[in-house]
């Protein structure tokens, strides 16, 4: 939220706006509430995981549950769920910067994190401009059209493009 503050302070006579994608798109409605700009840009917004296949998850589950701390290789789930194309995939798994690994701890957390969301969403004043866009096969979160019904802004357009979970830091944007 400090760098919210700087960029407000630096830039005082233009719009500035949060961005957040994904789980960030959660920290961005968050972040409205505490320092306040212009507007929102969420991509792959959502309130929920999709519901994923058990048999797929069920070992790692019951392996995680034991023990909340140990690190669970989640590779395979990026790798299964993270895009169409299987380019962004690799990338996601090979890049330094990305975690390939969770505690069950850290799941937790985060569905609790997203579910939280709603509350949010519903505190965002009524002339804030929100722009959300949505993957019409997001396999990884659901619940986009859920958080635009709680928006009470008129100022909000939902865009549904033809693809997975978008993400903007690949290099293999569509």
């Amino acid at each position: 939220c400090e760098e919210a503050r700087d960029a407000r302070d630096m830039y005082p006579n233009i719009p500035v706006y949060y961005l957040g994608e994904s789980v960030g798109a959660a920290v961005v409605f968050r972040a409205q509430n505490i320092v306040p700009l212009d507007g929102l840009i969420v991509v792959s917004a959502g309130s929920a995981p999709r519901n994923f296949d058990w048999g797929m998850v069920g070992m790692d589950f019951l392996r995680g549950i034991w023990d909340f701390d140990h690190q669970l290789d989640v590779t395979k789930y990026i790798l299964h769920y993270s895009s169409d194309d299987p380019r962004i995939s690799h990338e996601m798994v090979t890049d330094p910067l990305s975690r390939t690994t969770l505690s069950s701890k850290e799941i937790i957390r985060t569905m609790v994190f997203l579910k939280d969301t709603r509350k949010y969403v519903e505190q965002l004043p009524d002339d804030l401009p929100v722009l959300v866009l949505q993957g019409d096969n997001d396999k990884i979160i659901s619940g986009a059209e859920r958080l635009m019904s709680r928006l009470k802004t008129t100022k909000k357009k939902l865009v549904i493009i033809h693809s997975g979970h978008i993400m903007l830091g690949t290099k293999y944007i569509k």
